[in-house]
């Protein structure tokens, strides 16, 4: 059939002018007549992808493709919008349909390789943004991928090499430099991850994350908890929306620890309870609260992480901001208060703990994990007198000592300080802390 240009054309200039709604009813209007039009059909999903309706858009763009399978562009949107909805192998065959049609498709091929490090599938991955290294040798972004996958697969020399290229490319990349960084300290080669970062903040002087990651190699000027500034640029969208498959791949084991610490405390599960997750994230912890809640309130300073945190409908509040604030600030009397691998980016842990007792009821119940201070390598002895240390991977280590005494003194009777497997780092387990308290005697 011969397209109707002018209807799609009023679709398109709707888009321009972000009414979505409008783009979305000429396209129904046009498919009333035309069923089979797969413009028509790409389109609308265009118009529910800038609704943020992933699910819808990808319906659309599924018709598009079944309508027409021979465009790039279908078949790429179709990929996008199945990876946002975390069906990874449907991303991963539209992907593979589209860099067949048009193989120059940059965004398609550093997709592919994205969906299959999440996948698991790494060497798959390795292998194919080592090619689009090849074909696309300019492209910063794609030396940045293909770094962060050889990194995964334990290629250190290659991965440094790669962001090394990237930044070159590119001097303004942070997420590449401070990849690099990250990667020469996890290498222990500190003085390189110094330099790194010092380079870094001689560029960009403000930036809150080179200056934090300096203190946790020096030891120097090391601030009591993370800036602000710090947490937000580290889980900004892209980590954000990679976060739930980073922590699959390191055996991440926080929220079994929270259930069975839960449990172990023998809370009534009928529902009943006031709950706060604090530094909730993406709402991992979600499923294990929300039985014990009447309500659940989740709180972290990122807005990346919260908006996927509300994708789960499992919360009846969320608030943005910093922890101490926004509890300073609550009127709500919690019963059961959960940090959960959220205290690695607080140093002192005794405000904290205050404010979140004073927003609890009698009897209420505390949870949390930290992460123990432990040797860094085989040869290193712990100072006992030491409370806590920034390490130089940005997060805090606490001695058992001191979180015991930051409990007494916020005002909480510890129950239990068992130690655990966090998760896995390098091939080298994470020990924490698992905590639980009450404030029966408040």
């Amino acid at each position: 059939m011969t397209d109707d240009v002018s209807p799609l054309a009023e679709a398109f200039n709707a888009l321009r002018d972000n009414q979505p709604e409008l783009a979305e009813q000429v396209c129904d209007d046009l498919l009333v007549q035309a069923p089979n039009h797969a413009h028509a059909w790409y389109v609308k999903g265009i118009s529910l992808a800038q609704r943020d309706d992933i699910a819808a858009a990808a319906d659309s763009f599924q018709k598009a493709v079944d309508h027409k399978s021979d465009s790039a562009t279908y078949q790429y949107n179709l990929g996008r919008a199945r990876s946002q909805l975390h069906q990874v192998e449907a991303a991963v065959t539209a992907y593979q349909a589209a860099i067949e049609l048009k193989p120059e498709m940059l965004e398609a091929r550093n997709n592919l390789g994205n969906c299959l490090v999440n996948l698991q599938r790494t060497d798959e991955a390795a292998e194919v943004l080592r090619k689009t290294a090849t074909d696309f040798p300019d492209e910063a972004i794609v030396h940045f991928n293909l770094a962060n996958v050889l990194e995964e697969i334990g290629e250190y020399r290659e991965a440094i090499e790669a962001y090394q290229k990237a930044i070159e490319l590119d001097p303004d990349f942070d997420s590449a430099r401070d990849n690099l960084g990250r990667t020469h300290a996890g290498l222990t080669d500190y003085d390189s991850a110094l330099r790194v970062w010092k380079d870094w903040l001689e560029q960009d002087p403000s930036n809150p994350i080179p200056r934090h990651m300096i203190a946790g190699i020096t030891g120097e000027q090391v601030p009591v908890r993370c800036d602000d500034d710090y947490v937000l640029n580290t889980f900004d969208d892209t980590f954000a929306a990679s976060y739930e498959n980073q922590l699959h791949r390191i055996g991440y084991s926080v929220p079994d620890l929270v259930a069975e610490a839960i449990k172990q405390m023998e809370l009534p599960s009928d529902g009943n309870l006031n709950v706060l997750d604090a530094g909730c994230g993406t709402g991992l912890c979600s499923p294990i609260l929300r039985p014990f809640a009447k309500s659940l309130s989740g709180i972290d300073l990122s807005p990346d992480m919260l908006r996927l945190a509300d994708q789960t409908q499992r919360y009846d509040q969320l608030i943005e901001g910093e922890l101490t604030a926004v509890l300073t600030s609550l009127d709500e009397q919690f019963d059961l208060v959960v940090f959960g691998d959220t205290l690695c980016y607080f140093g002192d842990l005794t405000e904290v703990l205050s404010v979140a007792n004073q927003c609890t009821a009698k009897n209420a119940t505390l949870v949390f994990t930290a992460e123990k201070l432990s040797p860094m390598h085989e040869d290193e002895q712990i100072d006992e007198t030491v409370s806590y240390r920034l390490l130089p991977n940005g997060r805090y280590q606490h001695s058992e000592r001191f979180v015991n005494e930051a409990l007494q003194a916020a005002g909480w009777q510890p129950v239990s300080v068992t130690q655990a497997k966090l998760r896995m780092e390098r091939g080298r387990e994470v020990t924490g802390l698992v905590v639980t308290a009450n404030n029966a005697s408040s």
